[in-house]
């Protein structure tokens, strides 16, 4: 399928399946065609999705489940949410890769030296540092490895501000 996709983008200059058909002239019944392929592909994941929806809620047959996700996912449609996923993936990009850095410090480093406490300070405040820095200085696309570095030195640097601190001050 990507190989046809690279062909027809290489000979048409458009990746979108009814521009190349457009401009190939192959009309009305290769359009049809294209329909149907994307209607078996789209039921086998509504289906699988259904599947899923009744595996998380018990009570749910499979074709109720699959009518309810059927439902959602047009609303979704209706509502355009598609426009807006590049965003809340970009979003969930700034805050999962800072969060991956501390876990990972955490784990390597500092696991048998510190004790669990109910509210890492620390891993909140380098966080919410790194995510912010992350939406504000990398807006356009972030970078993996500068959210992860920019992350791991804060972590580390809030770790060693209140180990100083908790030896001044007797914590």
């Amino acid at each position: 399928m990507a190989a046809v996709g690279m062909l027809s983008s290489i000979s048409t200059g458009s990746w979108n399946p009814v521009t190349v058909i457009n401009s190939l002239g192959m009309g009305v019944p290769a359009l049809l065609l294209i329909i149907i392929s994307t209607w078996i592909t789209c039921q086998v994941s509504l289906y699988s999705g259904g599947l899923a929806v009744a595996n998380l809620f018990p009570r749910v047959n499979n074709k109720k489940g699959t009518l309810f996700l059927g439902l959602v996912m047009i609303m979704l449609a209706v509502l355009k949410v598609i426009n807006y996923f590049e965003v809340w993936l970009l979003l969930l990009e700034n805050l999962f890769t800072p969060m991956l850095a501390i876990a990972l410090i955490k784990f390597f480093f500092f696991s048998n030296r510190l004790t669990i406490k109910k509210i890492d300070w620390s891993a909140l405040l380098s966080l919410a540092i790194s995510f912010l820095l992350n939406m504000i200085l990398t807006l356009p696309k972030p970078s993996f490895a500068t959210s992860m570095l920019c992350s791991e030195i804060l972590y580390v640097l809030f770790i060693s501000i209140e180990k100083i601190l908790a030896r001044r001050f007797c914590w």
